[in-house]
């Protein structure tokens, strides 16, 4: 186009050099710029994510040091499904931050029981599944 229009009507449209180079600035401060914001949504994720894991161990020591004078068998088994439940939890939180790599559903997660993976069916609703 550029070529016919140069050859045949006498229009220019091409530019000098420093226009090249002009382009190359801008282009190379473009990708800059992306992989900063990039590196910055990481960062900010990371941040999230280290968050919720501290939340997670502060609970976890907060439910067996108030309920360490139960000694019953009863009690054990408690402190240990609220622990599994929070490691649990946890999984699925890293789980759904890696579904755009690995492709794994949360709901599909091994380390959660049949009666827990259908009760996130559930709630979600077998519409918001990805296939």
């Amino acid at each position: 186009l550029i070529y016919y229009l140069r050859t045949f009507h006498n229009i220019d449209l091409t530019f000098s050099d420093k226009g090249h180079s002009f382009m190359s600035m801008m282009v190379s401060f473009l990708v800059v710029t992306r992989s900063s914001i990039v590196y910055s949504r990481f960062m900010e994720a990371r941040e999230y994510l280290n968050e919720a894991m501290k939340a997670c161990r502060e609970f976890s020591q907060h439910a067996i040091t108030f309920t360490r004078y139960e000694t019953t068998p009863r009690a054990k088994l408690w402190r240990a499904e609220v622990l599994r439940r929070t490691l649990v939890l946890l999984r699925t939180i890293v789980s759904v931050l890696e579904y755009q790599t690995k492709g794994q559903h949360a709901w599909k997660v091994p380390e959660l029981t049949q009666d827990e993976k259908q009760a996130l069916l559930m709630s979600v609703g077998r519409s918001n599944e990805r296939r």
